[in-house]
């Protein structure tokens, strides 16, 4: 199964960022993740779909390529609907009471997926290096998902 270009893109930064941040220990010395300790699977089904996996260990969040073996929730949305999440087309909240976005088990996946999203496009908007890394990032990720999808400005 291959996985669609531009959800490649963003997870695979979400990977590599989580991988450096991990290795930063003191930019988690005010994270206060106890209630969300474990994996959460966020899964894309289809042909061209993915599952990913995010993990809270008490110190950091890390991002994996693959399914966890025994995840405390997951969040399952075709692949349109998550660039249109990105790009600001619609907003989590109508996605999720809709039914686009089915969340199973824990209901701290929806609240952690949707806090994603949100971070994402709050970091577009920065004044800053890291503003123009998102927006060079997520902006990379819609044009190779060849979804049609731009950023509403």
């Amino acid at each position: 199964m291959s996985t669609n270009a531009g959800l490649a893109t963003l997870f695979d930064g979400l990977v590599w960022v989580t991988r450096f941040a991990r290795a930063q220990e003191s930019m988690f010395e005010r994270l206060d993740n106890t209630g969300y300790l474990g994996g959460y699977n966020v899964v894309f089904p289809g042909d061209v779909g993915g599952t990913w996996q995010l993990v809270f260990d008490g110190n950091a969040v890390v991002c994996r390529m693959g399914a966890h073996e025994e995840p405390k929730g997951t969040v399952t949305m075709e692949l349109e609907e998550f660039f249109k999440l990105l790009a600001g087309h619609t907003t989590y909240t109508t996605a999720e009471l809709t039914g686009r976005v089915r969340v199973t088990g824990d209901g701290h996946a929806s609240f952690l997926f949707g806090a994603l999203i949100a971070q994402l496009r709050h970091l577009r908007g920065r004044r800053s290096l890291v503003g123009w890394a998102v927006r060079w990032w997520t902006d990379r990720a819609l044009r190779r998902s060849q979804t049609g999808f731009e950023f509403q400005r």
